[in-house]
């Protein structure tokens, strides 16, 4: 899936089978072989090449690219990847969706190995629908998929019925005006 949340910017998200083991060392790995493919057209240069920086207590990144933002969510059977090559993934992208009336709408589900209250109330003002910790487990991912769709879906019909109920009181307010015209 290709994002763009302002001009120029182009969000990359991928889901990536991978082995149903509990042993997330081959999901870890798996999931770290496709973003070196992922990586190497844009760079310019072979898949093993890339080298990336994958340190306890540091975000992962690039090395050599320190504006490429990725995250990475791995687990036995489904993993996710995200790369901004123009910046920011997680928090600071969810605030710059956030800043753009235009994609108000859309459901964002944050997913993080940190599953402290101050992170999940953090996700939350910055304008997430919903939080995930990690590990994932795939039945919650896919039942909380299913209800941001169903959430999307809910809040594209109300603004319709907003927008015809704001017609319709509008053409009241003509035929009244009319109305008392006539009298």
């Amino acid at each position: 899936i290709v994002f763009r949340p302002t001009p120029g910017v182009e969000i990359i998200l991928a889901a990536i089978p991978t082995p149903p083991t509990p042993l997330r060392a081959c999901a870890r790995q798996r999931c770290r072989e496709v973003l070196r493919q992922m990586l190497a057209s844009p760079l310019a240069c072979p898949p093993e090449a890339i080298e990336l920086i994958d340190e306890p207590g540091r975000p992962l990144g690039v090395t050599g690219h320190p504006a490429i933002g990725l995250s990475l969510s791995h687990e036995s059977g489904l993993s996710l990847v995200a790369v901004n090559f123009h910046g920011p993934v997680g928090i600071d992208l969810l605030k710059e969706i956030r800043s753009h009336d235009e994609y108000r709408d859309i459901q964002i589900i944050m997913f993080t190995g940190v599953a402290d209250k101050e992170s999940y109330k953090l996700c939350f003002e910055n304008g997430a629908n919903d939080y995930i910790s990690k590990p994932i487990d795939s039945m919650e991912l896919s039942m909380r998929m299913n209800g941001a769709i169903k959430s999307r879906r809910n809040i594209t019909q109300l603004r319709e019925l907003a927008k015809q109920l704001s017609e319709q009181y509008e053409e009241l307010q003509q035929v009244t005006y009319e109305l008392a015209c006539t009298q």
